[in-house]
């Protein structure tokens, strides 16, 4: 397991990553590579940063899947009571949703010009 959330020091690289990916606030479409290059260009070394960017960002979003499956989660079942088999078929349905669509970011050529920066 890998704890992103009380490691102390956020990474900006994880933090870009957060940003970008996050599923309630989504950026609007383009947007991702300007935010990049202003932010990540910020730091010392923004090449290798863009190349971290590249690996951490599939983790952070599967991270983000995982949090849009929490309905599964015994507490969570609990709380939802008669609601949680329709609460969880919507969840999942977001989570499968979420991940094709960061598949297809991952294996794209915009993707390859994110981590290139």
């Amino acid at each position: 397991m890998i704890d992103f959330e009380y490691f102390g020091w956020d990474d900006p690289v994880k933090l870009a990553c957060d940003f970008v990916l996050e599923p309630g606030v989504p950026l609007p479409p383009g947007q991702a590579p300007a935010f990049l290059q202003t932010f990540l260009g910020g730091f010392p070394d923004p090449p290798a940063l863009h190349r971290r960017f590249g690996l951490v960002y599939p983790l952070v979003g599967h991270k983000w899947c995982g949090i849009m499956l929490n309905a599964f989660l015994p507490g969570h079942a609990e709380q939802l009571g008669d609601l949680v088999s329709v609460v969880q078929a919507t969840q999942l349905a977001k989570a499968r949703a979420y991940l094709n669509d960061l598949i297809q970011v991952v294996e794209s050529d915009t993707f390859i010009e994110w981590v290139i920066g």
